[in-house]
């Protein structure tokens, strides 16, 4: 293993404590690179990605670790009330990125922002000092309805997510060689019903059977937590076989989307 990535939403523990370098002790203990990637609910995506560009950086490097959790059961968070969007759900995950074999090939990656949507997730709260270290709680709610109020007295007005997502997705799929047509299942947050279909599904017009309501109704959103175990579910529930293709696709604060396409490659 020649790196360790990883990611989370939370605070882990003690402040100016390594998270990553405690994964690294708790699994692989190398003397490697180990990294806390910090993107919100795409923070899976930027780890994979930092990883491809790491391993091919140097032709000696084989694999890379790449590790997800939060815990959000603390006084910070009421995980039920955060967001209308969905429930904070406590999870973590991991995935060995390997220039070797494995049961799936990342065909592509990519990601695209929207930095004038930055403000969405950041309503009227003050930057400084941070929210958290003056007893603040996470509301994306009471952030969201604020600029919501903001956008009709004439302030910038949201446009949504349709358009970044797609631009990423359409950019993946070409990267991939493949078309929506030849996926046979999508990974989406676990997010709401309603949200799912608003957010991921409707703008690619992708129907629920498709993706993986099913599962996630019961599992909430575990941040960047969702694509590892969504593609863990479709993978070892047989929902997917050898040579399917998977898009996993999810957005976060900034305003980013980020996808990827995988193909199936051996049954569990």
């Amino acid at each position: 293993m020649d790196a360790v990535l990883h990611t989370n939403v939370h605070p882990q523990g003690p402040d100016g404590w390594s998270a990553q370098h405690y994964v690294n002790r708790r699994t692989v203990n190398r003397p490697v690179t180990s990294v806390e990637i910090r993107n919100g609910c795409i923070g899976f995506f930027s780890a994979v990605h930092l990883g491809v560009c790491f391993l091919l950086a140097d032709v000696g490097r084989r694999a890379v670790l790449v590790t997800a959790a939060d815990n959000f059961g603390t006084p910070a968070v009421d995980r039920w009330s955060a967001s209308r969007l969905f429930v904070l759900a406590d999870g973590g995950g991991a995935v060995v990125l390997s220039k070797g074999g494995g049961f799936a090939r990342l065909l592509s990656i990519d990601s695209v922002s929207d930095p004038e949507q930055e403000y969405r997730h950041r309503g009227g709260e003050r930057l400084f000092p941070p929210g958290i270290t003056a007893g603040r709680t996470l509301n994306f709610t009471e952030r969201l309805d604020y600029c919501d109020r903001e956008a009709l007295a004439g302030g910038p007005a949201f446009d949504g997510l349709g358009t970044v997502l797609l631009d990423t997705v359409e950019r993946a799929l070409k990267d991939a060689g493949v078309t929506l047509d030849d996926i046979a299942r999508v990974v989406h947050d676990g997010f709401t019903h309603d949200a799912i279909h608003a957010i991921f599904l409707g703008p690619l017009g992708i129907e629920e059977e498709r993706g993986i309501w099913e599962y996630t109704r019961r599992m909430g959103h575990a941040g960047p937590v969702d694509q590892i175990r969504g593609l863990e579910y479709l993978w070892r529930s047989g929902e997917v076989g050898i040579g399917d293709h998977v898009l996993l696709l999810s957005d976060a604060p900034g305003m980013e989307a980020s996808c990827a396409v995988v193909e199936i490659l051996e049954t569990p």
